[in-house]
């Protein structure tokens, strides 16, 4: 018997657009949906841009449904506190990506990394959050602290890999493709940014730009 080296798994943007473009057909399966407005943040956005784009591709002309696959278009998306304009159109290096991950996932650092975060019940996670994730505090909610740990111990703890992914800068894999597909298409792109007035302002681990949303949104078709 040969036995395969066991691979760390290294999430990127189709990995998690699949996932839930087959959660939304099993909603469909259960009631009747006309159209989709997908929300996102951060530097999620490009997931959202190819669940939309991939309907999109899936849709003809003749609008819900119209592709005989029982899928309804997507509409909407909206995109809040997106990242600067290089991270939809510019790809990161693959092997830095890889080399990256690696590093996190398998190495100590990564370990290092995912004991500081959780250790005393999420108190890192916590004052990360209201220093550099909110203008206010009291904007996370109650709930945060205690959903983010509990996420993050999910699975024996394996959800730590997607973190990773994002960390190692597999999102950041170009939109070149589904802003393509979007143009002229119909779809309804809103982008939510807003000014932080504080002395630190908010700034992300990854060094994505999370900003406080007190503004209207922007709307923007393609």
């Amino acid at each position: 018997e040969v036995l395969t080296k066991r691979k760390t798994p290294l999430l990127n943007i189709t990995d998690w657009s699949d996932q839930l473009s087959d959660l939304m057909t099993t909603i469909e399966e259960q009631t009747t949906i006309d159209k989709w407005c997908v929300v996102t943040n951060g530097g999620c956005s490009p997931i959202a841009l190819q669940i939309a784009a991939d309907r999109m591709r899936r849709t003809d002309s003749n609008g819900t449904n119209g592709n005989g696959n029982g899928q309804s278009p997507v509409s909407n998306v909206v995109l809040s506190s997106v990242p600067r304009l290089s991270f939809f159109l510019s790809t990161s290096d693959p092997v830095k990506v890889r080399k990256s991950y690696r590093t996190l996932a398998r190495g100590i650092v990564g370990k290092a990394f995912w004991w500081y975060s959780l250790r005393n019940d999420g108190a890192f996670i916590l004052k990360f959050s209201e220093r550099n994730l909110c203008a206010k505090p009291e904007n996370l909610g109650p709930d945060w602290k205690r959903n983010c740990v509990d996420s993050a111990r999910l699975f024996g703890g394996r959800s730590r890999y997607s973190t990773f992914s994002f960390l190692a800068g597999a999102l950041q894999d170009g939109c070149a493709d589904a802003l393509a597909t979007l143009v002229d298409s119909g779809v309804e792109i809103d982008l939510i940014r807003g000014g932080d007035p504080k002395v630190n302002r908010a700034k992300s681990f990854v060094s994505l730009v999370f900003q406080n949303v007190n503004t209207k949104p922007r709307q923007t078709k393609l």
